[in-house]
């Protein structure tokens, strides 16, 4: 079998804005990014609420009579919206970027003026991507058309792919990251890794949980029960084989349940009734219609078990050595531990210093000495702090190498399946929204959000790279290349809004097509 590597180019549809930097930023900028930007914040959630929320209404203002007038957005409107709606100029034979920007030296400033580059060739390459030195002579190619400004410096661009790709490139700059130039150390491309083998990856997640053998056939309401009712034959446990049909199949079962849901805080027993109670106006309809979809979205939130959040510290062992120190900071604990830890419970004294007393915290989930401890305590200084992973006893360092129980979602009873299968089919909904309409802030806050859950599921490859880029949107990066990194992500082949898919899978369909497959009406799923 020989393997190769297929590559495409786009031509941004939402180039940097001029005055945006190409600078990189210091070792120093980098390390002071706050680890908060990489974690949901407070807004964060509100704001994932009021997605859920819309989509939600657009699920009960096509099903329930009574909510059949009400206005709902069909399409959440970004700062490139209009752009994000244009066809994209994809090429696959050549590549070529129509604007960018080079760097005039007039002997008291540097100027931007934009400037064409020539084509050169893409498409199929005889690289094999499982040899490293394969993937090495594939950048160096790339890398002869990354442009330079005038110093000769490489002006960075973004290369986005698989996670397997991204985290194999990554790889291949770290071993020559002692090369003599930005070219010998391949970073004039910066990896990024995509949303849909994201989303393939998450939905298998939720599978493992949703549709175990425990839930069989005869379960009325469970994803195995509605397959075989509805005729989903084609979908199996194995959602990499079956992604398309899965999410359908998801999407389908989470739509009956809200407007079951909707239906039992209506008080109506059939989709086409009208309850006697329902607001004439129109601003009460729909403030009515939000206050239902509000109180399912609400329903839905799963609280995350206490030893399955995500702390600072785990955060600094996934990151590159080279991006940041891995040394514990005092900003780290101090609202973790307000919200997971009881105060009283806390190191060797049980009792609550002053907030501002500095903590180490131990490794072990499951310590019973106090999970944190204050400095004096333990008889450490902040000059003495150890680096990397702690431990407060022997007996803690031992217990952290047995192997625990993947925390998962506990399927208990029809309210907890009901539960599961909404927030799991919201947060599917949204991701897939995020992507179709191009939307880079919603796809980076989904990125955070789902840092949780390849940290509770144990996936360390989607961890790191996912750290990876939410670093380089933070700050890690040049002003120019956060935008592409944000909107440059997706690829429209149709034109329209609502029509983009992420470029990992347009590559993928590219790949069907070469191999001779069908991708007939598989643009848009």
């Amino acid at each position: 079998m020989m393997n190769m590597i297929n590559a495409f180019a786009t031509q941004s549809r939402n180039p940097p804005p001029p005055e945006l930097s190409s600078k990189r930023p210091t070792a120093e900028e980098i390390q002071a990014i706050s680890l908060e930007n990489l974690l949901p914040s407070s807004q964060d959630q509100i704001r994932q609420t009021d997605e859920s929320i819309v989509m939600v209404m657009r699920m009960l203002c096509k099903h329930i009579a009574a909510f059949k007038n009400v206005e709902v957005e069909q399409h959440i409107s970004h700062p490139y919206t209009d752009e994000s709606s244009k066809k994209t100029p994809v090429v696959s034979q050549y590549i070529m970027i129509s604007m960018h920007f080079k760097i005039f030296d007039t002997g008291h400033m540097l100027h931007k003026k934009p400037f064409l580059l020539n084509r050169v060739p893409m498409g199929v390459k005889k690289y094999d991507e499982n040899k490293p030195g394969d993937i090495i002579d594939f950048l160096h190619e790339l890398h002869t058309y990354v442009p330079q400004d005038i110093l000769g410096m490489a002006l960075e661009i973004v290369l986005f792919g698989d996670g397997l790709t991204a985290e194999r490139i990554l790889a291949a700059q770290k071993g020559r990251k002692n090369g003599e130039s930005m070219v010998d150390m391949l970073i004039g491309v910066v990896p990024a890794a995509q949303d849909w083998h994201k989303r393939v990856l998450l939905l298998q997640d939720d599978w493992d949980t949703l549709y175990g053998e425990d839930l069989g056939a005869r379960d009325i309401g469970t994803l195995v029960y509605l397959r075989n009712r509805y005729c989903h034959t084609s979908v199996t446990k194995d959602v990499s084989h079956c992604f398309q049909d899965a999410y359908e199949l998801l999407e389908f079962v989470t739509t009956a349940y809200v407007v079951a849901m909707a239906m039992h805080i209506m008080g109506i027993d059939d989709p086409k009734e009208i309850p006697n109670d329902l607001p004439e106006s129109s601003s009460d309809l729909s403030k009515y219609a939000q206050d239902v979809s509000r109180e399912i979205v609400e329903f839905s939130i799963i609280e995350a078990p206490k030893d399955a959040y995500l702390k600072y510290e785990d955060l600094q062992e996934d990151l590159d050595d080279d991006v940041i120190d891995s040394e514990v900071s005092d900003m780290e604990e101090e609202d973790e531990v307000k919200e997971e830890e009881d105060y009283d419970e806390l190191c060797l004294c049980k009792q609550q210093q002053a907030s501002s007393s500095p903590m180490l915290y131990c490794n072990n989930r499951f310590c019973t000495l106090g999970s944190w401890f204050h400095y004096d305590c333990i008889g450490i200084t902040s000059d003495t702090v150890p680096k990397g992973i702690w431990f407060c006893s022997k007996a803690c360092e031992a217990d952290s190498k047995k192997k625990k129980k993947d925390v998962q979602i506990k399927v208990d009873g029809k309210r907890q399946y009901a539960r599961g299968i909404i927030s799991a089919g919201l947060k599917a909904i949204c991701r897939r929204d995020a992507v179709h309409e191009n939307d880079g802030l919603r796809i980076i806050r989904h990125w955070k959000e789902d840092l949780l859950q390849f940290h509770v599921q144990k996936h360390p490859k989607y961890l790191n790279l996912g750290t990876h880029m939410l670093l380089c949107v933070s700050g890690a990066v040049s002003e120019r290349l956060r935008h592409s990194l944000m909107w440059d992500r997706t690829v429209n082949t149709v034109g329209g809004k609502g029509n983009n898919i992420s470029q990992d899978k347009y590559n993928e369909l590219l790949n069907g097509a070469y191999k001779g497959t069908s991708t007939v009406n598989v643009f848009h799923k």
